[in-house]
């Protein structure tokens, strides 16, 4: 996985009155971000250490991983409604070896922080295997992708994807779609893996945390 300087998903610092973070003297710019929420009745707490938020449910059994090059990219990150920064994601169940599993999503960007692959996966018991893969081709003015094609198992084929400001939310012509909340976190997702199925996330943020520049 490569990621060129000035974090992609979030190149955002010019336009920080965009969404929920906050400016503070002129200078600083703040990221809010949950410290705890609840998904699919489950209650997670969360850490940021530097450059990875860590979200563990009461059991430890499930744990959420985002990665960043560093803070500055994941307080930037926030400052444009959905434009991703993150070096990869993960979401993994622990516990017997039979029923662990790692979703992982490795993002890859271009000279101008602007997304150029997304790369999901599963890894389980039965050994690693892809979930699709899509490149990007084009991109809009604040360097979120808009155009590209998507290969996986259940075929390939283009891509596009708009943007709702004022809603803050995605929306792709496979069916994938986020919401985020004033803050720029993750409130509703639609999940989709290439052309097929569909999985709804909702998350309920309870309780925050700031981290400023």
């Amino acid at each position: 996985m490569s990621r060129l300087r000035l974090p992609a998903l979030f190149a955002w610092l010019a336009f920080a009155p965009a969404c929920g973070s906050s400016q503070i003297e002129g200078t600083k710019v703040c990221r809010r971000y949950p410290t705890t929420f609840i998904e699919a009745g489950l209650s997670y707490t969360c850490t940021f250490d530097v450059r990875i938020l860590t979200c563990r449910d009461s059991s430890h059994f499930v744990v959420q991983d985002w990665w960043y090059a560093g803070s500055a990219d994941f307080v930037q990150e926030a400052q444009v409604p959905n434009r991703i920064l993150a070096q990869s994601r993960s979401f993994s169940t622990l516990g017997m070896v039979v029923t662990s599993s790692v979703l992982s999503t490795e993002y890859r960007y271009d000279g101008s922080a602007r997304m150029v692959e997304r790369h999901r996966r599963r890894s389980d018991v039965g050994g690693a295997r892809d979930l699709d893969v899509t490149i990007y081709t084009s991109w809009d003015a604040l360097g979120r992708p808009t155009t590209g094609t998507v290969s996986s198992s259940s075929g390939s084929g283009p891509i596009t994807i708009r943007y709702d400001d004022a809603a803050r939310r995605m929306d792709a012509s496979n069916g994938e779609s986020v919401t985020v909340d004033a803050n720029g976190n993750v409130v509703h997702e639609v999940v989709v893996y290439g052309f097929s199925g569909a999985g709804v996330i909702d998350r309920t943020i309870q309780t925050t945390a700031e981290i400023c520049l």
